[in-house]
């Protein structure tokens, strides 16, 4: 037939496979931080003289002293503050038992009350500014920056140290928005 002639046939070689279902995991990459959960920088308490502190690098455990200032006026201080409160809390204990016999007034007896409760809160605050001449890292962790050198005058609010805990880190990174509603939380 004259249409057949007219019309070739081509002949294309065709290779099929059979498609099995399997899991496809799709991938991107992103470009991220690594940020450490607990990321701290301790501040001095107390004004002093630096007299210790942690070297870069130190790891520390929560409660390790990581850095101290010069403690002898803070000691001397401290020692006086509880003697006075000793003398105030033994005049005390006298006044009261007078107090009971009604050999001294209940002014007299207030007084020696009073003085007793300032001499204790004068005791507790020096201790504290004596404690606070210890710095001690509240967590554990590794000694990433080091602000002060032994020596150094500082006064308080003064950043010491910066401790990083990296056992325990996040990652920020950004995705694109035609992958947003791919991913989910955990992926």
């Amino acid at each position: 037939s004259v249409e057949e002639d007219t019309v070739r046939r081509r002949v294309v070689r065709v290779r099929t496979s059979v498609a099995n279902p399997q899991t496809f995991e799709e991938r991107i990459q992103l470009t991220g931080t690594v940020e450490a959960v607990n990321d701290i920088t301790i501040s001095a308490e107390a004004g002093g003289r630096v007299g210790y502190v942690a070297n870069l690098g130190t790891e520390v455990v929560s409660g390790t002293l990581v850095a101290r200032f010069d403690e002898r006026v803070m000691k001397s201080q401290a020692a006086a503050a509880e003697a006075e409160y000793r003398l105030a809390e033994d005049t005390f204990r006298r006044q009261e038992a007078l107090y009971a016999d009604s050999v001294i007034s209940a002014l007299e007896f207030d007084n020696a009350r009073t003085r007793r409760d300032q001499t204790a809160a004068n005791h507790a605050q020096a201790q504290k500014m004596l404690d606070d001449t210890q710095l001690k890292s509240p967590i554990t962790g590794r000694v990433e920056a080091k602000y002060v050198e032994e020596g150094e005058l500082v006064s308080p609010g003064t950043p010491v140290v910066r401790i990083v805990d990296t056992r325990n880190v996040k990652i920020r990174a950004g995705v694109p928005e035609r992958y947003a509603a791919d991913i989910a939380e955990g992926a």
